[in-house]
C-alpha cells in the first residue's frame, strides 16, 4: 500500500510543468517600463525574446506567455483516462504594445485557464503559422539575437491560445 501511495504521489508531482517567461511576471521589471520611452531593444534586454510579435496599423506588440500545466486528475482513472486525458493550463499573457516609432505605448497582463485534451493537443500542436519566424525577422531587423529552441518550446502554447 505504501508503494502504491508513493507511486501515485510521484505521478502527480511529475505531471506539473511550466513554460514561458517568468521575467514577464516580475513586477520590478515591469515597473521599469516607461510609456513613450522604452524601446524594443530595451524590452528585449529587460524581458528577453518575445514569444510572439503582432503588427497592426497603430504599431506592433510583443507578447510573452507564462504557462503552468498540470495533468487533469481524470487521466489517472483507469479506463476513463483513455478518453478523458489532458492538461489543465494557467496562462498569463503579457502584451506590450509599441507605437509606430517603436516606443512603448501601453502594456497589460491577462490570466486565462483552460483544459486541453491530449488528443486535441496532438492534432492542434501546429496550426500552420510560423510565429517563430515572425519573431526571428523582427529581432533580425533590430540586430538582436534569436533563440530558435526557446521559440519552439513556447509554440504549442501560442497555438492553443490562438485557437481559443
Amino acid at each position: 500500500m505504501r508503494f502504491l501511495t508513493l507511486l501515485i504521489a510521484c505521478a502527480v508531482l511529475s505531471a506539473c510543468s511550466s513554460v514561458g517567461s517568468d521575467l514577464a511576471l516580475d513586477e520590478g521589471r515591469l515597473a521599469r517600463l516607461e510609456t513613450g520611452e522604452t524601446t524594443k531593444p530595451d524590452l528585449y534586454y529587460l524581458l528577453g525574446q518575445p514569444h510572439e510579435v503582432s503588427v497592426f496599423e497603430e504599431g506592433s506588440a510583443w507578447i510573452y506567455y507564462t504557462a503552468e500545466g498540470s495533468m487533469d486528475p481524470w487521466t489517472m482513472v483507469p479506463v476513463v483516462g483513455l478518453v478523458r486525458n489532458g492538461t489543465n493550463y494557467d496562462v498569463t499573457v503579457t502584451r506590450i504594445e509599441f507605437d509606430r516609432d517603436e516606443r512603448l505605448r501601453r502594456h497589460w497582463q491577462s490570466d486565462e485557464e483552460f483544459y486541453s485534451s491530449s488528443w486535441a493537443a496532438y492534432r492542434n500542436a501546429y496550426d500552420g503559422q510560423d510565429r517563430a519566424d515572425v519573431v526571428r525577422l523582427e529581432l533580425q531587423r533590430l540586430n538582436l539575437p534569436f533563440d530558435r529552441e526557446a521559440a519552439n518550446r513556447i509554440e504549442p502554447i501560442a497555438a492553443m491560445m490562438h485557437r481559443r
